[in-house]
């Protein structure tokens, strides 16, 4: 099984994440998918897959996802990715800004029969936003 959902994962980021690819969605997750996230943005089911992949490339519509390491042990699935992007549209309520982001997360997925049933994730969500001027960690001068 570690090899086949190694693949699963690796493609995912490749074939649905950094494409958009809205209909590629039901080849990799299960119907009754649970992304974990933090601050309550948890979504569930392939909907819910669509719907942040929708989110993601309206904001950033060069979005990109490149897996840095990745292992595997029986269903487990753990990945440590970049995302860059564009920052074109709203995102979290914070208006275009133009700029060029990278953001580091990690995560880690369970496979069953194929498809994808849970994700936990923990995107660096606070060095994005100090990127998009929404958070100022500068020291007080």
């Amino acid at each position: 099984m570690t090899e086949s959902a190694k693949s699963l994962v690796e493609r995912v980021f490749a074939e649905v994440w950094s494409t958009g690819n809205l209909e590629a969605v039901d080849d990799f997750y299960a119907e009754d998918f649970v992304g974990h996230y933090p601050f309550g943005s948890s979504y569930r089911g392939r909907d819910g897959v669509r719907s942040a992949l929708s989110r993601s490339h309206e904001a950033f519509p060069d979005y990109r996802e490149t897996v840095e390491d990745l292992f595997g042990e029986g269903d487990r699935v753990a990945v440590r990715f970049t995302v860059t992007g564009t920052h074109e549209g709203d995102y979290l309520g914070i208006a275009p800004t133009g700029r060029t982001v990278t953001m580091t997360e990690m995560a880690i997925f369970r496979v069953l029969k194929g498809k994808i049933v849970e994700q936990w994730s923990s995107p660096d969500l606070l060095g994005l936003l100090t990127q998009l001027d929404a958070v100022d960690m500068k020291e007080d001068e």
